[in-house]
């Protein structure tokens, strides 16, 4: 059942009302299935939405379980058609990235790129110890990427380094992540986590590391200590985030989204924050967790999902209600079938996510934000969108 959902402005302040829903479970990205089935992601029949995505939206897809030691990347238009695909190392498949013109990993010590024509493309080499996505500037020249060591007592040397066409990787900065003296409001021991390269900068994180976990949303829980990064000199100021408000999503001009979580366990605010300092604070209902932030290119529309706070391990995936709000009503909407999980938007008002199907497993889909219309591109036990092409 759909939860209810009320609007209100008052003195300036947008409020939304929101209730979460419930439903089955499975499991998805980056959380094992309880029975993970190693077949081939495929292709898969669908109806066409109301009004048809652009032919030129094209997603990244891959998949959290490996086949003879590697994982896929395809590029798959938004119509269904593959575009290309290869596949690379298990142990580095995080570093799958979507970017200007393609996908993007890091295999071998190198950079590589898999454009729209279908053709793989050895880009550069990279620092050893590389970990993470890459991200990449939006003409697509330049990358920043990070790198972690580990000392035996457990002091771990974070760098970020900047890369580009025709170039070598230069350090940008270095910092200490020392458990025994950890710093002030940063985790005890962290890592560089890249989210996205933007007209303002890198979205990166500051993420505990040596962990991870399957509740509802996993890493974004604790992605509090976010910071927006120079590209060129490695200066990092930080973001309006913290543990209570850890960042969930980022817009076009670095604008981010975070859910504040209530002591119930459940978000009782959405959060938008620009970087200039000005913020809206969207009254949430207190009994779901809330994630998925991904904000329209117009910066005017922002997707989320919720699910109820007492979800269970594991099988919260199927459980979510995907939400559109109208940033400047406040009114905020049920889209989609319960499961849905958005990624990204494509042209046209298109949602690109999952929807998780209990043990019949996960769909890559778009929804039309407008009607609901649901065009199923591909399916799989555990395939997961990294993003769309630039």
């Amino acid at each position: 059942m759909l939860g209810r959902r009320a609007a209100a402005i008052v003195g300036g302040l947008i409020t939304v009302v929101v209730a979460g829903c419930g439903g089955a479970g499975t499991a998805r990205q980056g959380i094992a299935a309880a029975t993970p089935r190693p077949v081939p992601v495929s292709p898969a029949p669908s109806a066409a939405p109301s009004i048809a995505p652009a032919p030129s939206d094209v997603l990244v897809v891959s998949d959290t379980n490996p086949q003879n030691g590697s994982v896929p990347v395809v590029l798959l238009r938004s119509d269904g058609t593959v575009l290309g695909h290869d596949r690379l190392p298990a142990a580095q498949q995080w570093s799958v990235s979507a970017g200007p013109g393609g996908a993007y990993w890091v295999a071998a010590g190198r950079l590589h790129r898999l454009d729209t024509q279908g053709r793989s493309t050895d880009l550069a080499a990279v620092e050893p110890d590389q970990n993470g996505h890459v991200a990449v500037s939006p003409d697509g020249t330049a990358w920043l990427y990070s790198t972690s060591t580990t000392t035996p007592n457990g002091v771990r040397t974070n760098r970020l380094w900047r890369g580009g066409v025709g170039q070598g990787s230069r350090l940008l900065a270095e910092r200490v992540s020392d458990p025994m003296h950890p710093t002030t409001g940063m985790p005890a021991s962290w890592v560089y986590s890249l989210k996205s390269w933007t007209a303002a900068g890198v979205v990166a994180v500051r993420e505990p590391s040596g962990g991870c976990g399957c509740g509802a949303f996993d890493m974004e829980t604790v992605s509090g200590n976010a910071l927006l990064v120079d590209p060129d000199s490695g200066a990092g100021a930080p973001l309006p985030t913290d543990r209570s408000c850890p960042l969930s999503g980022a817009g076009a001009d670095a604008t981010v989204v975070c859910f504040h979580t209530a002591t119930s366990g459940g978000a009782d605010e959405l959060r938008v924050l620009s970087p200039g300092g000005s913020s809206r604070h969207f009254t949430l209902s207190g009994t779901t967790a809330g994630g998925d932030a991904r904000i329209d290119p117009s910066g005017t529309t922002l997707a989320y999902a919720t699910v109820p706070s007492k979800a269970g391990c594991g099988e919260w995936t199927a459980q979510t209600t995907t939400r559109v709000l109208d940033l400047s009503s406040g009114t905020a909407r049920a889209l989609g079938p319960a499961g849905l999980q958005p990624d990204a938007w494509l042209s046209g008002g298109h949602v690109a996510g999952t929807i998780a199907h209990g043990d019949a497993g996960i769909a890559v889909v778009t929804v039309d934000a407008r009607t609901g219309a649901v065009r199923t591109l591909m399916q799989g036990p555990t395939v997961y969108v990294v993003g769309a092409v630039a």
